[in-house]
Parts: C-alpha cells; structure tokens; sequence
C-alpha cells in the first residue's frame, strides 16, 4: 500500500478498495453517491467504533500494567520484583480498585463490541443484492456489494474482534471465578470468528491478491494441467485466509480456556511427541546434531525449541495479547484509510474510481443511524463509573480500618506508665466521688494510650494527644 498527501486535499492511496465508477457489464457510468451506504459506512458508525476499539485496547493495556505492579501471577507482563509494590502500600489498594472498575469497563465494551460486529456482518450480508450478467455462451448470476463498503465491514469486524480478545486476555481471574460465562463467550467468539473466516475468504476484494500469487506459483509447478492448476489457484485462494484466521482464533480460544490447554498438551505429549519421538529417532539425530555442544547448551536448546514449539501449537497469552494488539492497531488505521483516502493520481477516463470520501459528501446527515452508536458508548462508561463510586468509598473506609487497626508504634511501647499512672491518680483525687472511674482504672489508661499519636513525638512536650 503506498500513500501520498495532497494539501489541502488529504491523503491518497494506492492499495485499499475502491469501486469503478463504470459498470463495466451493463457498460453505463454510474453516480459515485449512490455506491455509498450510510448505516456502514457513516461518519457517526466509524467514530464509535474507533472510540470502542481505542478504549477497549487502553483499558487492556493498562489492566495489565496494573497487574503487574501489584504483583498479579496470572498478569501478562513478566514480573519485576523491583517495581512491585507492597500489599500495604496505598497505591497498591488504589491499583486495585481501579483494576475493578477497568473490569467492568473492558466487560461492557467487549460485550458491545462483538453484538456490534455480528450485526455490522449480519447487514453486509443483507445488502448484498444480486445482479445478472449474461456471457455470449451462458448466463450466470453473482452476488454483489460496493466493494469499498463490503471491505470497511471487513476492517471494522477485524479491529471489533481484536480489542475484544485483547480485553479477554486480561480477564483470566474473572474467567477462572465465572466459568459459566467463560464458555458462554468462547462460543460467542467461536460463532464470529466462523461467520468472520468465511466473509473473508469468499470475498473477491481480499482474494484478488491471492490469486495473482497462487496462480503465478501454480505455474511453475511441471506436469500439471491447467485444470489442475486452476483446483489448486483455488483450493490456496480459499485456504489460506481459512487457515490463517482459524490458527489465530485457535490459539486465542484456548487462553481462555487454560484448562483445557492444560489437558490438551499434556494429550499431545503422551499420545503423539513420545510415540513419534521414538518412531523417528529423533533421539540419535538430536545427539548427531548437538555434538559439539556441552550438556548445558544443550539443555538450554532443547528447552527453548520445546517451549517455541508449544507456543506454536497452544499459544501463549502475552504473545496473543501482543498479536491481537496489533491487528487492532492495523484495523483501525485501514478502517481510517479505507473510509477518508481519495483515489490515486493518474487514471485514466475509462478506469475513473470512486473513494467513499467522495461518495460520503451528499450523505453526511447525522439520523438516528449515526447517532444511536455514539450515544451506546455512554452504557459501559456509566456501568463503570457507578462502580467507581461504589470502589472509592470502600477504599476510604479500608483506610480508615488500617489507620485504626494499626499496630502501636516503637515510640508509644516506651511510654512512661508511671506518668500515666500519675496522672491517672490525678484524675482520680479529683473525681474522688465518681465510682465508675475507681471500678475500672485500666479503662482509662487504656484510653490514654490509645489517644496517644503513633508519631515519634517525645513525652514532656506538649502534644494534645497527650491530655487525657
């Protein structure tokens, strides 16, 4: 993709999916305009869902910079005993009342986040309309849709889904506590990506590219035919963004799952990596091939091929964490691309392009459309703000049961108890008659002592916690 400014004008690109302004099987010119969709493609649709994905990614983000400053061991980032905090420390219990509130925030906008995308993919299919076109020898039918409306569903669905695994990666104690509700969303994020997989593989505007590549590899295969080579153009065609998108949602369904990831890889290493290990004879080739290796490299190799090896195969949560950032990251700047870029330079007549910047101009009018998404993000923020509330007032409280219940300092164990006791006779001398003050001496040095300040102020001076 290559893209270039033009001031005042914006930016053009080369490399995201614009439609001909020609129809070029009914061989008439078409109004840019009307290739525009409003409920997909409209300026208050785009600002939602990018507000969506950029709160989502910066409350994950900071959900696990969270968990490891306190000191979390299910936390994402590796950590680091010296920018811990202790379990004391105020900011740590600050830390973890926001932890909560973040909860809940990143809950509420993942739940929205993947009903949106099912709806956005649901109404792309809506849309489509069929149309006939008919060859000099046979006709046939297809199904169409403006390509550059059909692949912004495509990149909202794709940053959709992102943030939505990235937020679930930082939710494995809620996932360990509510397991119920673990596997409810696992089969939520199972159906979309299915419904996900398939959009992409079957639509012509992403698999152009793939067949320019699988058909110029098919070529230099000998001996096939051009039958042949065509099955094969398109078994690649369609299986590699099938196998693509599968290993990656594979890979994300079972960290959040570590059950079962558990048990599956302790099945994969008694039921296929011993057998085929001894099969193949991997033992002799791995002491051939390591020879001149001293036994603690060698250790350390086979521990690391074993540990890249598994992460292939089962994942790991901060390296799915790290991916399914930056696939939000790439989604949102191709969403931006795809829906503000004018066309490139240099076209002729007869390949004129319509961009949606130019389509959107006549359809910029804030309706219900546009504004119920932008109003819909005010729920989570109102959830977690209500939480807020309810968190802060509990960590003040806390506070004040730590300042009470804190243990009595060095300064306080060397009080004078004679000065105490002297000025409990005092105390005594002058309320001679009051009897409940001679039954129970104890209570008043008792409440002495606990008037006193935790400070190291000396006694003599005078502190007004000294009085009794």
């Amino acid at each position: 993709m290559v893209c270039r400014g033009y001031l005042p004008k914006g930016v053009s690109c080369s490399g995201i999916f614009y439609d001909f302004k020609r129809d070029w099987f009914t061989d008439q010119d078409r109004n840019c305009a009307d290739l525009f969709d409003g409920d997909v493609a409209g300026i208050g649709v785009i600002i939602a869902f990018i507000l969506s994905v950029v709160i989502t990614t910066a409350a994950s983000i900071c959900a696990a910079v969270i968990d490891f400053r306190v000191g979390e061991k299910s936390g994402l980032i590796p950590l680091s005993s010296r920018l811990l905090l202790a379990d004391g420390d105020r900011r740590a219990l600050r830390f973890r009342m926001w932890r909560k509130v973040l909860d809940r925030l990143i809950l509420g906008f993942a739940d929205q986040q993947i009903v949106t995308g099912f709806a956005l993919l649901i109404i792309a299919y809506i849309k489509i309309t069929p149309r006939q076109y008919r060859l000099p020898s046979a006709g046939m039918q297809w199904l169409e849709m403006a390509t550059g409306n059909f692949a912004l569903v495509v990149f909202l669905c794709v940053a959709s889904s992102s943030s939505h695994l990235a937020c679930l990666m930082v939710l494995n104690d809620y996932f360990t506590k509510h397991k119920s509700m673990a596997y409810f969303r696992v089969a939520l994020v199972a159906c979309f990506s299915i419904l996900l997989t398939v959009t992409i593989a079957i639509t012509s505007s992403f698999t152009g590219y793939l067949y320019m590549l699988a058909y110029y590899a098919v070529s230099w295969i000998p001996g096939e035919s051009t039958e042949a080579q065509a099955r094969l153009v398109v078994v690649v065609v369609l299986g590699v963004p099938l196998a693509t998108m599968f290993y990656l949602f594979w890979i994300c369904t079972l960290q959040l799952l570590p059950d079962v990831r558990g048990w599956l890889k302790e099945w994969l290493s008694v039921r296929v990596y011993i057998p085929l290990y001894r099969l193949s004879r991997l033992d002799q080739a791995w002491r051939w091939a390591t020879k001149e290796l001293s036994p603690l490299r060698r250790r350390r190799l086979a521990q690391a091929l074993k540990s890249t090896a598994w992460t292939l195969i089962l994942g790991n949560r901060s390296l799915v964490y790290a991916i399914q950032i930056v696939m939000a990251v790439l989604s949102v700047t191709w969403i931006l691309l795809q829906r503000f870029a004018g066309v490139p330079k240099g076209y002729e007549r007869s390949m004129e392009l319509c961009s949606m910047s130019e389509a959107a101009q006549s359809h910029e009018v804030w309706s219900f459309g546009q504004m119920l998404p932008l109003f819909l993000l005010s729920l989570p923020l109102l959830a977690a703000w209500e939480l807020y509330v309810e968190e802060r007032e509990n960590l003040r409280l806390e506070v004040l049961l730590q300042d009470e219940s804190r243990p009595v300092s060095s300064s306080t164990s060397g009080v004078d108890l004679r000065s105490l006791h002297r000025q409990h006779s005092a105390v005594v001398s002058v309320s001679g008659d009051n009897q409940s003050a001679l039954a129970d001496p104890p209570s008043l040095v008792q409440s002495a002592l606990v008037n006193v300040d935790d400070t190291n102020t000396p006694l003599g001076q005078d502190h007004p916690d000294n009085h009794i």
